[in-house]
């Protein structure tokens, strides 16, 4: 007689990783693996323990790497990801004298566009979530942050 298979098929399953955890007992797990749905973690455990509870359709080896939660950036000014790497050590006033002038003069297409930009660097970061500080597109900034599916917390620019 056939052994039925009773593992669960899912979408991805990152293995032998080093996981850290924000659980409340804050696990670091070695030799740890995540499972994947769509776009929801399902669990986190031993890979040895995962493997036979689960069919990947996609696995992935994370031998010697360190799997970590999604960042958060706290303060952000997306419209800036044009020209934030041209001034980098510059003093303050440079700023004020360069950054204020730029963002009065964007239209919704240029903040929809940095706004994409921006959620590109922070995914590739590990960036999962941001707080922009303010826009004076929070709509076009906001279509941009639904298309792309990274969550943030928008404002109207209130100076």
């Amino acid at each position: 007689m056939a052994k039925e298979n009773t593992q669960k098929t899912v979408d991805i399953f990152i293995k032998d990783a080093t996981v850290i955890t924000l659980d409340d007992q804050r696990r670091v797990i070695r030799d740890g693996g995540v499972v994947i749905e769509g776009n929801t973690i399902k669990k986190v455990g031993k890979s040895i323990d995962l493997e036979q509870r689960y069919n990947p359709a996609r696995t992935i080896n994370a031998k010697g790497r360190v799997l970590l939660p999604g960042f958060i950036d706290a303060h952000v000014h997306a419209n800036q990801s044009f020209v934030k790497s041209l001034i980098h050590g510059e003093p303050y006033l440079y700023w004020s004298r360069i950054f204020r002038p730029f963002e009065y003069v964007m239209t919704e297409e240029d903040s929809y566009i940095a706004t994409l930009l921006h959620i590109l660097t922070s995914i590739r970061m590990g960036i999962t979530c941001f707080v922009e500080t303010g826009s004076y597109f929070p709509d076009v900034m906001g279509k941009a942050v639904v298309e792309t599916g990274i969550r943030c917390v928008l404002s109207r620019l209130t100076m």
